[in-house]
Protein backbone atom coordinates (compact mmCIF):
# COMPACT_ATOMS: atom_id res chain seq x y z
CA UNK A 1 0.00 0.00 0.00
CA UNK A 2 1.60 3.37 -0.81
CA UNK A 3 0.32 6.10 1.73
CA UNK A 4 1.53 8.72 -0.72
CA UNK A 5 -0.79 8.18 -3.83
CA UNK A 6 -4.19 7.99 -2.39
CA UNK A 7 -6.01 7.31 -6.05
CA UNK A 8 -4.06 4.09 -6.78
CA UNK A 9 -3.56 2.96 -2.58
CA UNK A 10 -5.88 0.36 -1.18
CA UNK A 11 -8.24 1.50 0.69
CA UNK A 12 -7.71 0.88 4.54
CA UNK A 13 -9.74 -1.46 6.28
CA UNK A 14 -11.15 -0.53 9.34
CA UNK A 15 -13.60 -2.20 12.13
CA UNK A 16 -15.88 -0.07 13.83
CA UNK A 17 -17.07 -2.31 17.17
CA UNK A 18 -19.94 -0.35 18.96
CA UNK A 19 -23.18 -1.33 20.48
CA UNK A 20 -24.78 1.74 19.60
CA UNK A 21 -26.47 1.83 16.14
CA UNK A 22 -26.03 5.49 15.54
CA UNK A 23 -22.38 5.67 16.50
CA UNK A 24 -22.20 3.05 14.34
CA UNK A 25 -23.86 4.78 11.49
CA UNK A 26 -22.33 8.01 12.40
CA UNK A 27 -18.46 6.41 12.33
CA UNK A 28 -19.49 4.40 8.70
CA UNK A 29 -20.32 7.32 7.22
CA UNK A 30 -17.41 9.41 7.89
CA UNK A 31 -14.99 6.71 7.58
CA UNK A 32 -16.53 5.98 4.24
CA UNK A 33 -16.40 9.85 3.09
CA UNK A 34 -12.72 9.93 3.77
CA UNK A 35 -12.24 6.58 1.21
CA UNK A 36 -11.87 3.74 3.71
CA UNK A 37 -13.24 0.77 3.89
CA UNK A 38 -15.33 -0.36 7.61
CA UNK A 39 -16.51 -3.78 8.61
CA UNK A 40 -19.12 -3.01 11.91
CA UNK A 41 -19.52 -5.28 15.21
CA UNK A 42 -21.92 -4.27 17.98
CA UNK A 43 -20.50 -6.04 20.50
CA UNK A 44 -17.10 -7.66 22.03
CA UNK A 45 -17.52 -10.95 20.44
CA UNK A 46 -18.33 -9.87 17.12
CA UNK A 47 -15.32 -7.93 16.81
CA UNK A 48 -12.94 -10.75 18.02
CA UNK A 49 -14.53 -13.18 15.44
CA UNK A 50 -14.35 -10.27 12.65
CA UNK A 51 -10.84 -9.18 13.65
CA UNK A 52 -9.67 -12.76 13.26
CA UNK A 53 -12.06 -13.24 10.24
CA UNK A 54 -10.78 -10.03 8.14
CA UNK A 55 -8.12 -9.25 9.99
CA UNK A 56 -8.71 -5.04 9.63
CA UNK A 57 -6.59 -2.27 9.32
CA UNK A 58 -7.25 -0.73 12.19
CA UNK A 59 -10.15 -0.55 15.41
CA UNK A 60 -12.08 1.94 16.34
CA UNK A 61 -13.26 0.68 20.24
CA UNK A 62 -15.60 1.38 21.99
CA UNK A 63 -15.62 0.25 25.71
CA UNK A 64 -19.05 -0.80 26.98
CA UNK A 65 -20.70 -3.16 24.87
CA UNK A 66 -22.23 -6.50 25.69
CA UNK A 67 -21.34 -9.48 25.71
CA UNK A 68 -17.39 -8.15 26.34
CA UNK A 69 -16.27 -4.61 26.90
CA UNK A 70 -13.55 -3.46 25.02
CA UNK A 71 -10.57 -4.09 27.59
CA UNK A 72 -11.56 -7.86 27.34
CA UNK A 73 -11.55 -7.06 23.60
CA UNK A 74 -8.30 -4.71 23.66
CA UNK A 75 -6.67 -7.98 26.29
CA UNK A 76 -7.61 -10.94 23.97
CA UNK A 77 -6.36 -8.84 20.47
CA UNK A 78 -3.28 -8.29 22.48
CA UNK A 79 -2.81 -11.64 23.39
CA UNK A 80 -3.22 -13.47 20.01
CA UNK A 81 0.00 -12.79 17.65
CA UNK A 82 -2.18 -12.62 14.57
CA UNK A 83 -3.95 -9.68 15.81
CA UNK A 84 -2.07 -8.41 18.27
CA UNK A 85 -0.05 -5.39 15.31
CA UNK A 86 -3.65 -4.11 14.72
CA UNK A 87 -3.42 -0.54 15.93
CA UNK A 88 -6.57 0.60 18.41
CA UNK A 89 -8.31 3.40 19.20
CA UNK A 90 -10.60 3.61 21.77
CA UNK A 91 -13.90 5.83 21.39
CA UNK A 92 -16.08 5.77 24.53
CA UNK A 93 -18.60 7.95 26.43
CA UNK A 94 -17.04 11.19 27.95
CA UNK A 95 -17.96 9.90 31.70
CA UNK A 96 -14.82 8.16 32.10
CA UNK A 97 -12.42 7.49 35.15
CA UNK A 98 -8.62 8.57 34.64
CA UNK A 99 -8.31 5.18 35.58
CA UNK A 100 -9.95 3.78 32.44
CA UNK A 101 -8.10 5.88 30.35
CA UNK A 102 -4.68 4.44 32.49
CA UNK A 103 -6.23 0.67 32.03
CA UNK A 104 -7.10 1.13 28.29
CA UNK A 105 -3.93 2.21 27.05
CA UNK A 106 -2.05 -0.44 29.72
CA UNK A 107 -3.87 -3.27 27.77
CA UNK A 108 -2.50 -2.03 24.61
CA UNK A 109 -4.84 0.74 23.05
CA UNK A 110 -3.08 2.69 20.76
CA UNK A 111 -4.88 6.29 21.44
CA UNK A 112 -8.43 7.19 23.54
CA UNK A 113 -10.44 9.43 22.15
CA UNK A 114 -13.69 10.15 24.19
CA UNK A 115 -17.11 11.01 23.08
CA UNK A 116 -18.39 13.64 21.81
CA UNK A 117 -15.49 13.92 19.78
CA UNK A 118 -14.07 16.44 16.59
CA UNK A 119 -14.16 14.48 13.38
CA UNK A 120 -11.16 16.21 11.82
CA UNK A 121 -9.11 15.37 15.29
CA UNK A 122 -10.07 11.74 15.03
CA UNK A 123 -9.77 11.41 11.25
CA UNK A 124 -6.33 12.52 11.92
CA UNK A 125 -5.59 10.06 14.68
CA UNK A 126 -6.50 7.22 12.30
CA UNK A 127 -4.21 8.61 8.96
CA UNK A 128 -1.43 8.63 12.30
CA UNK A 129 -2.28 5.15 13.12
CA UNK A 130 -2.73 3.85 9.61
CA UNK A 131 0.80 5.47 8.79
CA UNK A 132 2.46 3.69 11.27
CA UNK A 133 1.15 0.62 10.54
CA UNK A 134 1.95 0.87 7.26
CA UNK A 135 5.70 0.94 8.03
CA UNK A 136 5.53 -1.81 10.92
CA UNK A 137 3.92 -3.96 8.14
CA UNK A 138 6.71 -3.33 5.56
CA UNK A 139 9.44 -4.10 8.02
CA UNK A 140 7.79 -7.10 9.52
CA UNK A 141 7.54 -8.49 5.76
CA UNK A 142 11.06 -7.50 5.09
CA UNK A 143 12.04 -9.27 8.94
CA UNK A 144 10.09 -12.27 7.71
CA UNK A 145 11.74 -12.32 4.86
CA UNK A 146 15.80 -11.99 5.88
CA UNK A 147 15.66 -8.82 4.51
CA UNK A 148 16.54 -6.81 7.17
CA UNK A 149 20.30 -6.63 8.89
CA UNK A 150 20.00 -8.79 11.85
CA UNK A 151 20.56 -6.57 14.94
CA UNK A 152 17.86 -4.57 13.44
CA UNK A 153 15.44 -7.24 13.23
CA UNK A 154 16.40 -8.21 16.93
CA UNK A 155 15.32 -4.94 17.72
CA UNK A 156 12.18 -4.83 16.17
CA UNK A 157 10.53 -7.96 18.05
Amino acid sequence: MDMTDSSTAPKARILIADDRPDNLHLLATRLANEGYAFITAADGEEALKKLRSAVPDLVLLDIHMPKKDGFDVLQEMRADPLIAHIPVIVVTATRIAPQDVRLGLGLGADDYITKPFDWRELAARVRAKLRVKYVEDVLRRRRELGLLPQDLSARLT
